[in-house]
């Protein structure tokens, strides 16, 4: 029996260290008056106020005029009373409304979103009794946790004792030299252990406070935005030969049908280059993203649809609503030659950009990395404006 002691005392103290915070319980029915009162209404619902280290149904037991009424109270077998009737009704006003005196319009509950602890855990100068996942208290998860770390040491601690107490009872009872050593490998092991988590605290705390801070709502938001190239504004010199001789589809007509093909015949054939924009040189067009899609409505016989993205978004519609798949802009579908982007200078962009609807949710234009298709809703948040064909 001595050989499993050690065993028993130590499940014993892990659940007495643990039963307060493991089991949590949420309020399961509806606390009412009884009688008539000067401040309330027979069958009224009373609230529950949290904070006071008491279940809802503990605190309604304080007051003789409540009844604790439980959820799936059942008819009870007796005449029903229009008081039971609304009882059973859960405080449904349709039942409550016969009994005198009742109000006309309920009275405003409200709904405690937090778990009640069984017993409440010491907190600094003050005990924690409620905890909130929501994070509306402030706390949330992340002072669960900071408390956590100070009560992990704690159990630390207590388990180091145990352990002590064990291996001195071990020495202490046996005549055997291997078990005296035994029991002080125990107790080293034990003291051991209490100090590499006493020491790990105070290292972090030294280095900084802020390391042992599990708050996670102050962690602050990052938004990262790509800067895609930007444009220049040198005058577009290349001509429909030009770009023909380098293998692009640019035949000065077609319409609108001919943009994608378009499009994609500069992949490969272009090089991004804001100084050299809108040239040929040695069989390579230099394109930005506005100069590539003037090119582009150039060479489908379409027009110059405004050169640089203040000229292409100087008229354009406000994108306001931005679908998650990238097919609809305000609400309206996207249509094939749509030009979609943003200008230099609003909501803290470095530089403009313009891209080019192509269906299905794709888009193609020219940024840093070349002429390319991707999908419209990879920019969803940054595109403030729509130029239809």
């Amino acid at each position: 029996m001595k050989k499993y002691l050690s065993y028993i005392l130590i499940v014993i103290a892990i659940l007495g260290l643990f039963s307060p915070i493991t089991k949590l319980q949420a309020a399961t029915g509806t606390c009412v008056y009884k009688e008539v009162g000067a401040y309330n209404k027979k069958g009224e619902i009373v609230p529950y106020s949290p904070g006071h280290g008491n279940t809802p149904e503990e605190q309604c037991g304080l007051n003789s005029n409540m009844e604790w009424i439980p959820t799936g109270t059942t008819t009870p077998s007796a005449p029903i009373t229009a008081y039971q009737k609304c009882i059973n009704d859960g405080g449904n006003y349709a039942s409550c409304n016969v009994l005198a005196g009742r109000p006309e319009t309920p009275p405003a509950t409200t709904t405690d979103p937090n778990y009640n602890l069984l017993a409440p855990l010491p907190n600094g100068n003050e005990t924690m009794s409620t905890f909130d996942p929501t994070g509306a208290g402030g706390g949330a998860l992340g002072g669960y946790l900071n408390l956590m770390i100070k009560l992990f040491i704690g159990i630390c601690a207590v388990l180091a004792v145990i352990m002590i107490v064990m291996g001195g009872i071990e020495y202490m009872t046996t005549e055997l030299i291997s078990s005296k050593e035994a029991g002080k490998e125990r107790i080293r092991n034990a003291i051991l252990g209490l100090l590499l988590a006493l020491s790990a605290w105070m290292l972090l705390n030294q280095i900084n406070p802020n390391i042992l801070n599990t708050d996670l709502k102050s962690l602050a938001s990052v938004t990262v935005t790509v800067d895609l190239g930007g444009e220049g504004t040198t005058a577009i010199t290349a001509t429909k030969g030009d770009l023909s001789g380098d293998g692009i589809n640019c035949t000065g007509g077609g319409g609108t049908s001919a943009l994608v093909a378009t499009a994609q015949s500069f992949v490969g054939r272009s090089t991004y280059s804001q100084a050299k924009r809108g040239t040929v040189s040695g069989g390579t067009a230099y394109v930005d993203c506005s100069s590539f899609v003037t090119q582009v409505y150039t060479c489908a016989g379409l027009g110059n649809p405004g050169g640089t993205t203040t000229g292409i978004f100087g008229s354009a519609t406000s994108a306001t609503n931005v679908s998650a798949d990238g097919k609809t802009i305000n609400g309206t579908a996207l249509k094939v030659g749509d030009l979609i982007g943003w200008k230099q200078g609003e909501n803290g962009e470095k530089n403009g950009h313009v891209m080019m609807y192509i269906g299905n949710g794709q888009m193609i234009d020219a940024q840093g990395s070349g002429v390319a298709v991707r999908p419209v809703s990879s920019y969803a948040g940054r595109i403030k404006y729509i130029k239809p064909v």
